[in-house]
């Protein structure tokens, strides 16, 4: 590793003191639970559900319309709640057949209408269409946004942004329809950069009740929705189980016993007599995969130079920045002073993975570019550095990389990445719960170098 970004990751990671112990858990926290008594706590009922229950796919979670009347008796008129300027038509109710705009009516060839269009509604009253214009068109579902305007309702709809992340190269939303509040049950939702909803959090009847659209299942994505459900309704417990869904819940379950594992918690929970060593065992006992190790060393206090932060999401993205950016009200954007570097990832099936932009100031150039180097190794990937797609990588003044026509690779490890990005996440929950921060980061890291 070059000597200079040597120095400044091992102060950043002396520099971590341990984290405190919570003065107490709730009855419902699930990192003293075993998988089984989870499982038991989340669905008491032990109610299961075959994996084709609560299936939906993009259209049926997006397009919402309510019908207006009948064209004939297979063709039917529909409008967007509130919207008198365009209509959709359709023939037994889902196959679209044609889209009106500003007057133009836009058909599927395979369907003509007729020289006097309109609809008769539910009293029996019949209602001319005004057309100016009819065009056919090649594919008629590309039409349907004219008048759905998904992306504008469904943000109207989900105003607070709860966090932005990166699911498989693509950015994503998690929305909520109000502020967080403890168990009120608000609905969360995870957009796509069209702003379709692809995943629903919602309260049935007092349970939870997990929608993810067939078109973006296998993602991960129940899992990264019920991390903010359940950090915001904690008592709240499943209508029943997919198969699917009860994977989630265990992913969920792992994911916070790691997370007492790697903060020392059940090891200071133990010295204080609040919990039995055979206890913690049984606990452990369920937990797939290799575990992590405890870090519950008492650390040095932090020195009292500037304290650089490593924001990173693995396989993503990743903001270099200082402690000072999380100072000051939690709605406003840091200053861009304390922001140093930022990457972003992408992939395509033509080169592999690239970085989509790098950015950074003189002085931390060294570090961003290893930082990246590392979370490319660590995928397991070269880094594509030609011609189109990616940003300009200066890769060359990096010790331990080796270039094959129009990729790099770093041939050694050099960052512990996995540990940068641990230590900025519990450094930086304290003050920032729900994730705002962390969303002002990464759009103050843009707006920088836009």
């Amino acid at each position: 590793m070059d000597p200079s970004v040597a120095r400044i990751v091992q102060a950043y990671l002396r520099s971590a003191a341990a984290t405190p112990l919570p003065v107490s858990f709730p009855p419902t926290e699930i990192g003293l639970m075993t998988r089984d008594e989870f499982i038991n706590f989340r669905n008491p009922g032990d109610k299961h559900h075959p994996s084709e229950a609560y299936q939906t796919d993009l259209k049926m979670m997006n397009v919402k319309f309510n019908p207006v009347g009948d064209i004939d008796h297979k063709v039917h008129a529909w409008r967007v709640p509130g919207d008198l300027s365009g209509m959709l038509i359709t023939r037994d109710a889902d196959d679209v057949v044609a889209v009106l705009h500003d007057g133009t009516l836009y058909h599927d060839p395979r369907w003509r209408p007729d020289k006097v269009l309109g609809y008769r509604d539910h009293r029996g009253q019949w209602t001319d269409i005004a057309v100016t214009k009819v065009q056919p068109v090649k594919y008629i579902t590309d039409y349907v946004g004219l008048v759905n305007r998904v992306a504008e309702r469904n943000r109207k709809d989900f105003p607070h942004l709860i966090q932005n992340t990166i699911v498989k190269g693509e950015p994503l939303q998690v929305r909520a329809e109000k502020p967080p509040a403890t168990n009120a049950g608000i609905t969360m939702v995870i957009l796509n950069t069209k702003g379709e909803i692809i995943a629903m959090a919602s309260d049935e009847w007092g349970a939870t009740l997990f929608s993810v659209v067939k078109e973006y299942r296998g993602l991960g994505l129940g899992q990264v929705l019920g991390r903010f459900w359940y950090d915001q309704n904690p008592s709240y417990r499943s209508g029943g189980f997919t198969p699917a869904g009860e994977r989630n819940a265990i992913k969920l379950w792992e994911e916070r016993v790691r997370e007492f594992l790697t903060r020392g918690w059940y090891s200071e929970l133990i010295r204080a007599g609040k919990i039995a060593k055979n206890r913690v065992d049984e606990i452990l006992a369920d937990l797939s995969g290799p575990r992590p190790k405890t870090d519950d060393t008492p650390r040095p206090a932090p020195p009292t130079e500037k304290d650089l932060r490593f924001l990173i999401e693995p396989d993503q993205y990743f903001v270099v920045y200082d402690a000072r950016a999380l100072e000051g009200p939690d709605t406003d954007y840091p200053d861009e002073n304390y922001i140093h570097a930022h990457g972003f990832f992408r992939s395509s099936d033509q080169v592999g993975m690239y970085l989509f932009r790098i950015d950074y100031d003189r002085p931390f150039q060294k570090l961003a570019t290893t930082i990246a180097l590392q979370m490319a190794r660590d995928m397991g990937e070269p880094l594509y550095v030609g011609k189109g797609y990616t940003d300009i990588v200066e890769w060359e003044n990096i010790p331990g990389v080796e270039r094959d026509g129009d990729y790099i690779t770093l041939t050694r490890d050099v960052l512990p990445i996995d540990s940068m990005s641990r230590l900025e996440r519990l450094k930086r929950k304290p003050v920032d719960r729900y994730g705002q921060r962390h969303n002002l980061l990464l759009e103050a890291a843009n707006m920088k170098w836009s």
